[in-house]
């Protein structure tokens, strides 16, 4: 969850998302099982998502299992699957909050819709310690599109060897590498010992274009590269060498705007911050 717990979002779609129950049944019975109520929750943003659809009212058949005929011997599971998808829910809004927290409730009826056997000829069964296991799993493909996603990473510099004495001006210089189909915008923020915030590098945002996707392979080939120059008064750059941390916080918006995009496996985003001054020796 550390991802998540970094990452903000205003708006976030993913092309498709699917989850799945499976349940293992161990109950000697026939049974229907029904979703009551699932829910979504961002606990960062303190958004919530409840599912709905279709999938709500539809009945998921539940096997009998064999019976042993023992108590020595475990009742083997039987294993049923159901699909929760875009077509019968609304499953991509809960995904697209980036939820760190689910919660769901079922209910089971047990031979839904049959008649009561006839005396003397029930073989229903249950075991001691026998049971139902339901399992959630969920598939989301990087495929998706976002508007105001933002990522902070901390840094640790060390500038233990620098001599601002001797420094008679400089640059801070941003070199970019960017594979990924996503315009960013960059900040960097410098923080004191106790991680307070004290200082930016920077008044307006860096920006870091995004790798152009080619019409033939319908993939980034070739990476973007940009190059930040950040000229620093003696004020800023003592700022800057007193830092203790740096956060880099990145605002990325995906083009074409609600366009689905597609993250490869290779895809890679390199940042080198490059101190460049002119320094002064001391006889």
């Amino acid at each position: 969850y550390r991802f998540i717990q970094n990452l903000q979002v205003q708006d976030l779609h993913f092309q498709q998302a699917n989850f799945s129950l499976s349940i293992d049944n161990q109950i000697g019975t026939n049974a229907n099982a029904y979703i009551q109520q699932l829910s979504a929750k961002n606990t960062q943003t303190n958004r919530t998502e409840q599912l709905q659809g279709n999938v709500l009212q539809t009945p998921f058949l539940l096997i009998k299992p064999t019976d042993p005929m023992t108590t020595n011997v475990d009742v083997v599971p039987t294993t049923s699957s159901f699909s929760i998808n875009s077509q019968n829910s609304n499953i991509q809004d809960l995904i697209s909050i980036l939820p760190d927290q689910l919660a769901y409730s079922f209910r089971i009826k047990m031979n839904d819709g049959e008649p009561l056997p006839s005396p003397a000829t029930a073989n229903d069964f249950v075991y001691y310690g026998d049971q139902l296991k339901i399992k959630l799993n969920a598939e989301i493909p990087l495929s998706f599109y976002a508007q105001n996603l933002i990522l902070c990473d901390t840094v640790l510099p060390n500038f233990s060897n620098v001599n601002i004495d001797q420094i008679n001006y400089g640059n801070i210089i941003l070199l970019s590498n960017n594979y990924f189909p996503i315009d960013m915008n960059v900040t960097i923020y410098m923080l004191n010992e106790n991680k307070e915030l004290y200082d930016s590098l920077h008044t307006l945002p860096l920006t870091i274009h995004a790798g152009v996707v080619s019409p033939s392979t319908h993939k980034v080939n070739v990476p973007s590269n940009d190059k930040n120059t950040l000229p620093l008064s003696k004020l800023k750059l003592q700022h800057f060498l007193d830092a203790k941390y740096l956060v880099i916080k990145a605002s990325f918006n995906t083009k074409p705007t609600a366009t689905h995009i597609k993250i490869y496996d290779y895809y890679t985003i390199n940042l080198k911050l490059i101190g460049d001054f002119n320094y002064h020796i001391q006889k």
